[in-house]
């Protein structure tokens, strides 16, 4: 039988934006976006999610 964690992590989704680690996870307010494994916010879609990690993660490749 599965684990809450294990069945918890089955929902999310993990991609790599210019080299640096996202991750998606639905919950009931919307989807929380995690970059690097610290959370950065809590966004109503998946689409509009997408949207604004890719964009921080263009800020931050800017910053280093």
């Amino acid at each position: 039988m599965k684990s809450f964690a294990q069945v918890r992590e089955s929902t999310s989704t993990e991609k790599k934006i210019d080299g640096i680690k996202v991750k998606f996870q639905p919950n009931q307010k919307g989807v929380v976006v995690y970059v690097e494994g610290d959370k950065l916010d809590i966004y109503p879609d998946m689409n509009r999610a997408v949207k604004m990690a890719s964009e921080f993660v263009k800020q931050l490749k800017g910053m280093k």
